[in-house]
């Protein structure tokens, strides 16, 4: 969604009759420039919504399309310092952010998976302004924005942040992630996509992603730098999913419905390739912590028909009688073995006393269904 507009910035003002070329200039780290333009009259409106470079790229694929448009704070910016006659600033930014709502929504009307909003400038205000007075003001107008959707809305509107790049130069690579972050996730977004691949202390700076983040707040973690002309290797790819799932993956504890559970895998599947390579110990099941027991619960019996010592007994999360089911093992192991799939072989709801010869159990390994 972003091959096609003239800026990923300004698309909204494209052939807008009542801006000036004399606006906010951004330096960059090179020397170079760019220069917003400033709003001469009111009252303000976009020319071009977003949805219409969804209906563009959904044309050439059917997969699900993640659209990005720009931030409200982005645009704030255009209103001159010294106001306009006749049209206030809060008559600009009532207009601003029912045009921003309306171009997130053109969005969604017209197909688009999920909304990623451009939030380059929230690194650069705290260069400009080191309180973190202008980044707080920013963060407060995008929140009003968002209060206009509804949690399951919200849950797919993203907000992404970088240094913001511009001619293999960027404008705020020098500004510590530690002041913006802490901000970042106070946006009432369900979703952050963060650079991270050009970071000096990435790991410095995962854990203070991993601390700030709230527990229904999704993050995208970077992993290529685009600006970097040299392509990374595949190594050096899986090294940093890796170093991500190490800082990020064992804190995380995710819910317990469908929406979670391709994530729930995912991290599984990463983490005990963490957990091989560094010597760690992972649960069985997903986000529980382990516990070790001083001695193991004796055996009914000995042999359950095909139960291993390694299965795990979970809760049916389908609505029907209380009763057990085995969860199914994933698709294979990190050595590449090839899972088993026993569960035919019982008939009967096994009972604790059958869940024995465990080296490890979890706190909450067992679950009736509701």
């Amino acid at each position: 969604g972003e091959q096609s507009k003239p800026s990923f910035a300004t698309y909204p003002l494209a052939g807008l009759d009542t801006l000036a070329p004399d606006g906010v200039t951004i330096p960059f780290e090179d020397g170079h420039t760019r220069q917003l333009p400033v709003l001469t009259a009111g009252p303000f409106c976009y020319t071009t919504y977003s949805g219409s470079y969804v209906t563009a790229a959904k044309a050439h694929t059917s997969r699900p399309v993640k659209q990005a448009v720009i931030a409200p704070s982005a645009i704030s910016l255009i209103y001159p310092q010294d106001g306009i006659d006749g049209y206030s600033r809060d008559a600009f930014i009532a207009d601003l952010v029912n045009e921003c709502e309306k171009d997130i929504r053109s969005a969604f009307d017209a197909g688009a998976d999920s909304v990623q909003i451009d939030f380059t400038e929230g690194r650069l205000c705290c260069k400009l302004d080191r309180s973190r007075g202008l980044l707080r003001d920013f963060v407060a107008l995008n929140n009003t924005v968002l209060a206009r959707f509804s949690d399951a809305e919200r849950a797919r509107i993203g907000v992404h942040t970088c240094p913001g790049g511009d001619q293999d130069s960027t404008h705020s690579a020098d500004v510590d992630y530690a002041e913006l972050l802490p901000d970042l996730f106070a946006m009432n977004a369900g979703r952050f996509f963060v650079q991270m691949a050009s970071e000096v202390d990435r790991p410095r700076a995962l854990d203070i992603v991993a601390r700030e983040r709230r527990p229904w707040q999704t993050v995208y973690v970077g992993v290529t730098d685009p600006i970097d002309p040299r392509v990374e290797t595949a190594e050096e790819v899986c090294e940093r999913i890796l170093e991500a799932a190490e800082h990020l993956a064992a804190q995380l504890v995710v819910g317990k419905h469908s929406f979670y559970r391709q994530l729930e895998y995912a991290l599984r599947v990463v983490f005990h390739h963490v957990a091989e390579r560094e010597g760690l110990e992972v649960a069985d099941v997903p986000a529980v912590t382990v516990v070790h027991l001083l001695e193991q619960f004796p055996p009914r019996d000995l042999d359950l028909g095909g139960i291993q010592d390694d299965d795990v007994v979970a809760g049916n999360y389908l609505p029907r009688e209380g009763r057990f089911i085995l969860a199914l093992k994933g698709d294979g192991d990190v050595a590449g073995q090839t899972a088993q799939i026993l569960s035919g072989g019982v008939h009967n709801a096994p009972v604790v006393g059958d869940l024995a010869r465990f080296g490890k159990v979890s706190a909450s390994s067992f679950h009736r269904s509701q």
